[in-house]
């Protein structure tokens, strides 16, 4: 279909530039016409004798609060704590928020459908699992695993 069967159908208005990749119509973002300017994320063309990847961009740093070692005060009164009550999930409160590390940070993950994560620092080659929740929830928490059969210790 051409431009004038458009016209005489009339779905074109006459004197009308219709075309679908008219580079004259939109000056500027097209390469052919010397002056690129990226649309929707695109780059211009890579000139002879230039790498096309970007240059390495250093890694970011982790994101997503405390990182902890094996020797962290906070895991060392964890694992004393948990040497104290053995039968017991042992949370740990810091501030507003309610922790519990390896197996019962897991099994509160498992059980209580919490999200565990790794806490390990960079350095730390071993993985230290937890889950928490804010401290405003401990008594709905403390409850279902009451329900459940085990005893909860806060510290």
């Amino acid at each position: 279909m051409t431009l004038a069967d458009l016209t005489a159908a009339g779905a074109v208005q006459p004197g009308c530039n219709f075309a679908p990749f008219n580079h004259t119509a939109y000056p500027g973002n097209f390469p052919n016409d010397g002056n690129w300017t990226p649309i929707f994320g695109s780059s211009p063309p890579t000139p002879a004798g230039e790498s096309a990847r970007p240059a390495a961009r250093p890694e970011p740093p982790r994101q997503g609060g405390v990182r902890y070692t094996m020797t962290s005060p906070t895991i060392a009164r964890y694992l004393r704590l948990r040497l104290e009550h053995p039968e017991a999930i042992v949370f740990l409160t810091s501030g507003a928020f309610c922790q519990a590390f390896f197996e019962d940070g897991v099994f509160c993950g498992r059980e209580l459908g919490l999200a565990v994560r790794n806490l390990a620092a960079d350095s730390e080659p071993e993985r230290i699992p937890a889950s928490g929740f804010p401290r405003r929830a401990l008594e709905k928490y403390e409850k279902l695993l009451r329900h459940r059969g085990r005893s909860v210790h806060v510290a």
